[in-house]
């Protein structure tokens, strides 16, 4: 499989997907503990928080996949900034959390780094 295939695209959304909504139910469900006790900590196990555990894992067994398939540089260099805008839009979106000029300049130049870095490999333009 090569990063043309839509097969490619696919993962590393979902792995972005996964990850991000994963830790978004774990979050959740870990804000719920005010203080660290031993009865509080037990409080928080319910199907909320194994449900964001099995997010999280499925995203680690497609990072494997992703590993298996593509070359390192190349999974790590998408997976994560992929996470990283994910993770903003998704917790503006859900969690309220406040996006700066500075985050979305940020955002937008990690995108187009990724695209330039890779453009050669989306086949998009052939020069």
């Amino acid at each position: 499989m090569s990063f043309n295939d839509i097969g490619g695209v696919v993962l590393f959304i979902s792995h972005s997907l996964f990850t991000v909504v994963g830790l978004l139910i774990l979050k959740t469900s870990v804000s719920e503990l005010e203080k660290f006790s031993i009865e509080s900590f037990a409080s928080i196990f319910t199907l909320k928080l194994l449900l964001g555990l099995s997010l999280y894992v499925i995203s680690f067994l497609l990072s494997l996949v992703i590993l298996h398939k593509f070359p390192l540089g190349l999974s790590v260099s998408i997976m994560m900034p992929l996470s990283l805008i994910t993770a903003t839009i998704m917790g503006y979106v859900f969690l309220n959390e406040n996006i700066s000029v500075q985050s979305i300049v940020g955002l937008a130049l990690i995108l187009a780094g990724i695209f330039s870095i890779y453009m050669e490999k989306l086949a998009v333009f052939k020069w």
